[in-house]
């Protein structure tokens, strides 16, 4: 009976936490206000899916940045370029006590809005040297590489960052 009891409460935790991942990728694609406004919810979606890439096995402490979640904050909009910018950081979650201000991020990501041509990424740890045009994750964020990652740890990384990756393509199931 014991054995019963205790398989029955691990499928439910099992189900409760599917739950949750699910509802979590739904709100992944709930666009902000801004960005409806805009029409852009195409780079939206890329701007997300560029930095999760960028960024997603880069390490702070025992977490990877794909771990982190991202919140859209702004725009800027001059003349052909259009620029959104990110909070990227540890979920509530996923902290401990010991929590610091090097598990907040902020990014951003810029495109041509007519030809809709990625312009460049940044973001404000020092990353911005290394996504520059001609690198593989400014290209493509399907690297080998990045693929790699994804599958090798996507049990414990965003479900934002998981059902963008499904969405375009990156990580088939």
């Amino acid at each position: 009976m014991k054995k019963i009891n205790l398989f029955a409460t691990g499928l439910l935790l099992l189900f409760l936490t599917a739950c949750k991942s699910k509802q979590a990728a739904s709100e992944c694609f709930e666009y902000p206000k801004q960005i409806d406004s805009l029409q852009v919810r195409d780079l939206y979606d890329t701007a997300r899916l560029y930095l999760f890439t960028w960024l997603c096995d880069s390490k702070i402490d025992t977490y990877y940045r794909g771990q982190f979640e991202l919140k859209y904050k702004s725009f800027f909009l001059r003349n052909d370029s259009l620029e959104l910018f990110f909070s990227h950081s540890l979920s509530k979650e996923l902290q401990d006590s010991t929590a610091s201000s090097e598990y907040v991020h902020k990014s951003s990501f810029a495109f041509n809005i007519k030809t809709k041509q990625k312009l460049w990424g940044w973001d404000i740890n020092g990353f911005s040297d290394a996504l520059e045009p001609g690198d593989e994750r400014f290209q493509t964020p399907a690297s080998a590489e990045v693929v790699d990652f994804i599958r090798s740890h996507k049990y414990i990384l965003n479900p934002c960052f998981l059902e963008l990756a499904k969405r375009k393509s990156l990580l088939v199931e």
